[in-house]
């Protein structure tokens, strides 16, 4: 090998030796769930039998097709939240 091919070698293995070590960088590690700030959601709702509030067991209700019925257990499908910011700005 000459000197020139030599000092092209030595510059070549140093240069791919700075990209390998410059590109070695420690990820940074997220916090655990626990350690993480979440803030607080209140979701606020209104159970209504026609134009009157709801009564939950102790009330009979009668439907569109003249049967009773009374309601001791509501399940929810919450769908189309919008947060507000506490200015009262709406998030998207």
């Amino acid at each position: 090998m000459t000197k020139s091919n030599n000092n092209i070698s030595t510059f070549l293995y140093l240069v791919m030796l700075f990209i390998f070590v410059g590109g070695c960088k420690k990820k940074e590690e997220e916090p655990p769930a626990d350690e993480k700030t979440y803030g607080n959601i209140v979701l606020q709702s209104k159970h209504l039998v026609g134009d009157s509030a709801l009564v939950y067991s102790s009330k009979e209700y009668i439907n569109v097709l003249g049967q009773l019925y009374t309601v001791s257990k509501i399940k929810y499908y919450v769908s189309n939240i919008k947060l507000v910011k506490p200015a009262g700005g709406k998030q998207k």
